[in-house]
């Protein structure tokens, strides 16, 4: 099912702010003393230097042809969508634990996790309840009521863990600031394509503008999976966590955190589709880094990639 099947009914108009607003929004949070995340402003104001996509491509691959990847882990594998998204949503929890500890996102406040209708909204959900059982402070927004069996047993199971549900996104982007320190985008995946459907324009347009520090799972939310980023708005997220395999789209990527999780592809399977499999490394490793900034560390002299903890 593409991700924008079914949409937000609730969905409030995009709110723009002018750069006065935001200043005042800046001003306001500063004098809060209120923890939050500040990888967005650095990146923003910091001259990224573009990567070899070769250095990287040859450590792994960096998929277009998803479609058949996932015919083959549910044909010839007989794995079902009950077990991809538990996969998918336990490795991108376990990755996210990495990269934002919860005693540092307890000072910042809440999560807000942003789950649309499709699959990637699937992972979202099981993201969701992982971080619960973890112990994060999150929130859920899920517009729609599920079609799948399987989006309703996550849904179900994120209601007993008492996480609280919002069914539409503020209309001012002030009150995301206010309430959440971060962000997890679990709106669109890889089956997306452009141009963003009406009834989900605001909530992405809200993503797009808001300052709130945000983490992708899989593809940023309006990126198509085979092709750079387009089009007059772009969500540009602070962290990405892969699934299974990079997209083509995040060698455009060029933030200081990439994490490739699910560990779930056979080495046959990769021979056949004649995909490269990264070097996880020992038989625990549940996420690897995959993003390298530095272009002397991309460039290195290491056959695979090396899991190492975020610092």
């Amino acid at each position: 099912m593409s991700d924008q099947e079914q949409s937000a009914d609730n969905s409030a108009p995009l709110s723009r702010q002018t750069s006065q607003q935001q200043s005042a929004a800046g001003a306001t949070s500063n004098s809060s003393n209120r923890f939050r995340f500040s990888f967005r402003k650095k990146t923003q104001k910091s001259a990224v230097v573009k990567r070899d996509s070769e250095d990287l491509t040859m450590k792994c691959s960096f998929i277009t042809q998803t479609e058949q990847l996932f015919a083959e882990l549910t044909g010839e594998l007989g794995m079902t969508l009950e077990q991809l998204l538990e996969h998918g949503g336990l490795s991108a929890a376990l990755a996210f634990t990495r990269i934002y500890p919860r005693e540092a996102l307890a000072r910042a406040g809440a999560a807000l996790v942003c789950c649309g209708p499709g699959d990637n909204g699937g992972y979202g959900l099981a993201c969701a309840k992982y971080l619960k059982i973890f112990g994060y402070k999150l929130t859920l927004f899920y517009p729609k009521t599920p079609s799948k069996p399987a989006y309703r047993q996550l849904l179900n199971q994120c209601e007993k863990l008492d996480i609280p549900f919002l069914s539409y996104m503020p209309g001012d982007v002030q009150v995301l600031q206010h309430n959440y320190g971060l962000i997890i985008d679990a709106l669109f995946g890889w089956t997306f394509q452009l141009p963003v459907k009406p009834d989900l324009a605001g909530v992405f347009g809200k993503l797009c503008d808001t300052t709130v520090p945000i983490v992708s799972i899989d593809v940023p939310s309006g990126w198509e999976a085979d092709k750079p980023p387009s089009g007059s708005q772009q969500l540009r997220p602070d962290s990405l966590i892969s699934l299974f395999l990079p997209k083509r789209c995040s060698l455009e990527f060029a933030v200081r955190r990439h994490y490739l999780a699910g560990r779930i592809i056979p080495v046959s399977m990769a021979t056949k589709l004649g995909l490269r499999l990264p070097c996880w490394g020992s038989a625990d490793s549940s996420s690897l880094t995959l993003a390298l900034i530095d272009p002397s560390a991309a460039a290195g002299d290491s056959e695979c990639l090396q899991s190492a903890t975020h610092k």
